[in-house]
């Protein structure tokens, strides 16, 4: 679409017809009701949100009444070098402090070393509570003899801006302690 222009320009002494007059306004209409690009907007255009209608199949929703942000993933990665040994009580890794709101999605581990006897149990703590403090039994888990594990169930999933994040490693293998563990927390804004 072109920029609108007049259709038509009279002068004095001009005879101006209702059939000239409905085709410039229908001209002007249909410009105006189907044809608008980016091209025919200014840049300092003041359009409000609430007139535009956007193309939801991004699953982004903008029609005034039912916004909705565009989800972005987060992660927070501990990396664990060597044999892993119980620190339940003493904070030995890296502390996060959290940028803005977010909700935690999953919570994942990868090891190099499978452990072997038992388990090896991860708790990740908000603000030094732990994330599974009603079901400790949900805690991030990598069975014997396996090197990955995930959760995606949670007591506490809402992260406010300024909280901090920490874990601790609760059980390690009772043969083979299990070494070089990758633990993520995926969170999304």
């Amino acid at each position: 679409m072109g920029v609108i222009t007049l259709p038509t320009t009279f002068s004095d002494g001009n005879a101006l017809t209702s059939a000239q007059l409905n085709g410039d306004f229908t001209t002007i209409v249909n410009e105006f009701n189907g044809n608008i690009d980016n091209a025919n907007i200014k840049a300092a255009a003041a359009i409000a949100e609430s007139k535009i209608a956007f193309d939801h199949t991004s699953g982004h929703k903008h029609d005034g009444s039912d916004s909705s942000k565009i989800a972005v993933n987060r992660a927070y990665a501990w990396w664990i070098d060597g044999s892993l040994s119980v620190d339940a009580t003493n904070r030995v890794y890296m502390r996060y402090v959290v940028p803005q709101d977010m909700t935690i999605k999953k919570a994942w581990a990868v090891l190099e070393t499978a452990p072997t006897g038992a388990d090896i149990i991860i708790d990740i703590y908000v603000n030094g509570t732990s994330i599974w403090a009603a079901t400790p039994a949900n805690r991030l888990t990598v069975a014997a003899s396996a090197t990955t594990g995930n959760k995606t169930a949670f007591d506490t999933t809402a992260l406010v801006a300024g909280d901090y994040l920490d874990i601790y490693v609760d059980q390690v293998g009772s043969t083979i302690a299990g070494a070089g563990a990758a633990i993520t927390l995926e969170c999304e804004q």
